[in-house]
């Protein structure tokens, strides 16, 4: 299948070269698959003018078979349609680009200028779209490769000059130079008092019923003390 992904940065004439090698390397099986899966049956059938869309399934299966100028037809598709993707980066915004209207083809669209076989605006159009920049592709890369570099950083310092006003003069001797202090963040944790609780002792009265015998003394007088009286 035609693969996006390139190593390095090309300009958009290497990606046009790039997605026809590809293009042409593929078998007629895998150019209409390709084909079918990005752009879709119906657009292949406009611009080939097929009458009927089903005769693109039935090329991939290979129960039929176009003449070869339907076969120049969909490998120039397929060309433009793997640069569009490497130019702006989606399979799906690039299929979106043959149907759109373009203002480089007089706002008529890509699909019927290369189904009236305007082959050569179709393609300049391509090169508009990357307005000359080279082409960012994406790059295999190994994630596991450390780093490192340097980054200048800076103080500030407070100079003195003295100078004699008359001369106009700055005497370089005289220069004094203090360090200004500068901001660092720095995270502590304190204690802080939030609430307070207050503890003491408070009398509480109530009532206990207590059952319970008692004895308490009675004093009589003994029969001996009412007879020696008189």
């Amino acid at each position: 299948m035609i693969g996006t992904t390139t190593q390095g940065t090309q300009t958009v004439d290497d990606a046009l070269r790039t997605a026809h090698r590809q293009a042409y390397r593929l078998s007629e099986k895998e150019l209409v698959d390709y084909l079918k899966a990005h752009l879709g049956r119906p657009l292949i059938a406009h611009v080939t003018r097929t009458l009927d869309a089903n005769n693109v399934s039935r090329w991939a299966s290979g129960r039929a078979r176009p003449d070869r100028a339907v076969w120049e037809r969909l490998r120039t598709l397929a060309t433009l349609h793997a640069a569009v993707t490497a130019i702006i980066g989606s399979a799906a915004s690039a299929a979106q680009w043959f149907s759109g209207a373009n203002p480089d083809l007089d706002f008529k669209m890509p699909a019927d200028e290369l189904r009236d076989r305007h082959d050569a605006a179709v393609f300049s159009a391509v090169r508009n779209l990357a307005m000359g920049e080279p082409v960012d592709v994406e790059r295999d890369m190994d994630s596991n490769v450390t780093q490192s570099t340097q980054a200048a950083v800076f103080h500030e310092q407070l100079f003195i000059e003295r100078h004699d006003v008359v001369a106009g003069t700055i005497g370089t001797d005289d220069t004094i130079r203090i360090p200004l202090s500068r901001e660092e963040i720095r995270v502590e944790k304190r204690i802080v008092v939030t609430e307070e609780v207050d503890i003491g002792r408070n009398a509480v009265g109530g009532v206990e019923h207590v059952t319970d015998t008692i004895g308490h003394d009675v004093d009589e007088p003994s029969e001996t003390l009412w007879r020696t009286r008189p």
